[in-house]
């Protein structure tokens, strides 16, 4: 039997459902499994449901705090933080995030929602680089190509973080990063 989806994002936002589903949350949060499933046909789209609001809310997250700075430094920096802390304060939620789009061509990142949910990101960014390439704050670059990079630059840190193999700490690595991508795309003139 098939879910209706709004009937799906009801149960994500009900009030005893937490952001991460799951038996061990849902637990936790002291709700039959009856109930979760009035939402769900199965654990897998209680999983994907969960995946797809976290990837949205990230994406949120991402978008007003770059709106909220002026420039493109401060704009690409703001990226790189959002990204980084967000990555930081929700370790389980990008350990699984990474592990379904670690390859695009696998499902469910194969999926067409999980391809359009990644590829507004890379978008917004692009945008942005684009605006700046424009108005002469960076130098002319491919931004389509220079948005993937950035993106998959600061995959690579929160990977690392999560993995413990980073030596620096947080702000040294998102300064960091935000410094190499900078110089990478800075008008030297």
């Amino acid at each position: 039997m098939r879910r209706n989806p709004r009937r799906r994002e009801k149960g994500l936002r009900h009030p005893r459902i937490q952001r991460r589903h799951g038996r061990r949350n849902r637990r936790r949060s002291r709700i039959a499994k009856g109930t979760v499933y009035l939402y769900f046909n199965s654990k897998k789209d209680i999983y994907l449901a969960a995946l797809k609001n976290g990837i949205a809310e990230l994406q949120e997250k991402t978008r007003a705090t770059m709106q909220s700075v002026n420039g493109i430094h401060a704009k690409l920096r703001a990226f790189v933080r959002t990204r980084i802390e967000y990555a930081e304060a929700n370790r389980d939620f990008i350990r699984i995030y990474h592990s379904e789009f670690g390859n695009l061509t696998k499902a469910p990142a194969s999926d067409g929602d999980f391809q359009n949910l990644y590829l507004q990101q890379a978008k917004m960014l692009q945008s942005v680089l684009q605006s700046a390439a424009d108005s002469g704050e960076i130098r002319p670059v491919r931004t389509d190509f220079t948005a993937f990079i950035i993106y998959d630059m600061v995959r690579g840190v929160m990977t690392q973080r999560l993995l413990e193999w980073s030596t620096g700490g947080v702000e040294e690595d998102i300064e960091q990063l935000s410094e190499l991508i900078w110089k990478g795309i800075a008008n030297v003139e």
